[in-house]
């Protein structure tokens, strides 16, 4: 009964800082649903600040209700850990440019260089606030779903652990998300290999840093957002194109992870 309160509260808190969100954003005239509004000063910054928050208001739950520091998450990164998590980002963005290229040979896509991505030191700036604001993103969703719910319900298995972080994580992006079936499937896919790395590890830098690189790759070469591309496309790339990446870089990603740290 305790386990379920705690989850019910941190899922609260998180559904209550997304609604004060986005009335904040809405407040100032912007679209959270629409990725390229996503990119404007106003709304990273309030996106920081809410993630911040929420880091900070799940260690206030973790010390109300188990009297542990937000440390015990498992904040820590050895430079084997380091070196994976650079290794295993380096891989996944060259076997997405091969897909990439793979689609143009059969004549699925075209692309070609963008060269004004990070022109001009207002491009950069810019650039460089919204991938700041993409990792705490990432770290925010890694202390919730990864790092607190496997540290409230560990006792209860594997496989509970797993399901519930996986649709919560899930469902959790429905509420600043167009949803799709092709896109949910890419979000299961993404909360399962992000538990296992956790569950394997037990280091939340380790599962952000690459939830982190799994977004760059969305939006960098992707080009999700429509804009920080390094490509231009003729046309977005197709649902079911991008599910079949996903699909080959979860397995891509488990299997690095089980190989150097055990299943």
């Amino acid at each position: 009964m305790r386990s379920l309160l705690e989850i019910v509260s941190a899922v609260g808190v998180s559904i209550l800082l997304s609604i004060l969100a986005l009335k904040s954003i809405r407040w100032t005239g912007a679209d959270l649903k629409d990725f390229k509004q996503r990119n404007r000063v106003d709304v990273l910054s309030i996106a920081a600040l809410f993630n911040l928050m929420f880091i900070a208001g799940v260690g206030l739950l973790l010390h109300f209700w188990e009297h542990a520091p937000l440390h015990a998450l498992g904040f820590r990164l050895h430079s084997k850990d380091l070196a994976f998590v650079l290794l295993v980002n380096v891989i996944s963005a060259g076997v997405a440019v091969l897909f990439l290229r793979a689609l143009h040979r059969a004549d699925k896509v075209d692309f070609q260089w963008n060269p004004g991505t990070f022109s001009g030191w207002r491009g950069i700036l810019s650039s460089s606030l919204g991938f700041l604001v993409l990792f705490i993103a990432a770290l925010q969703e890694e202390v919730l779903f990864r790092g607190y719910f496997t540290f409230v319900l560990r006792p209860y298995g594997f496989w509970f652990c797993l399901i519930i972080s996986t649709l919560t994580f899930t469902f959790w992006h429905f509420l600043t998300n167009k949803v799709s079936l092709l896109q949910t499937v890419d979000w299961v896919l993404g909360g399962f290999m992000l538990f296992l790395i956790y569950w394997w590890t037990g280091s939340v830098w380790m599962a952000a840093l690459i939830h982190f690189g799994r977004n760059m790759i969305n939006v960098v070469l992707f080009n999700i957002s429509g804009q920080n591309a390094l490509f231009k496309f003729d046309h977005p790339i197709l649902p079911a194109q991008k599910s079949i990446f996903t699909a080959i870089y979860t397995l891509l990603i488990i299997c690095l992870t089980a190989s150097v740290y055990g299943a």
